[in-house]
């Protein structure tokens, strides 16, 4: 089944090429009731040539289903001008426990590849 997320998240950024991301999201399912939130947790791994940022890094999803925590690896690209950010990437989730299809209780695929787009803006805050 097709779904789709909405994630806010806070960066740390140790250094330049260093940074924990914590995001809480909300995913809502095509065709079900069924919605799903949590916080996904990573550390990510950040080169930059202005104005694009690289970044890939693992992570770990906590989630309201206990099925649906997982282990996930993402990679993405960001343009920042100003404090203006836009960027896209993708997440490979493999959960912890097997998926059962809900109508068939069969099991499904164990895994997905999510496409995702980002936009944000920042403050320019420091500590």
């Amino acid at each position: 089944k097709a779904y789709s997320e909405l994630h806010v998240g806070v960066n740390l950024n140790f250094t330049d090429w260093l940074t924990w991301r914590n995001s809480g999201f909300k995913r809502i399912t095509s065709g079900s009731t069924q919605e799903i939130t949590g916080l996904d947790s990573s550390l990510l791994f950040n080169y930059s040539v202005e104005p694009f940022t690289f970044y890939a890094g693992p992570g770990y999803r906590f989630s309201s289903d206990s099925d649906k925590n997982a282990l996930f690896g993402k990679a993405g690209a960001n343009m920042t001008v100003g404090v203006l950010t836009v960027g896209a990437g993708l997440q490979y989730i493999r959960y912890d426990k097997a998926q059962i299809d809900p109508v068939t209780s069969a099991e499904t695929k164990r895994d997905d590849l999510s496409y995702f787009l980002t936009f944000s803006g920042g403050t320019g805050w420091a500590f």
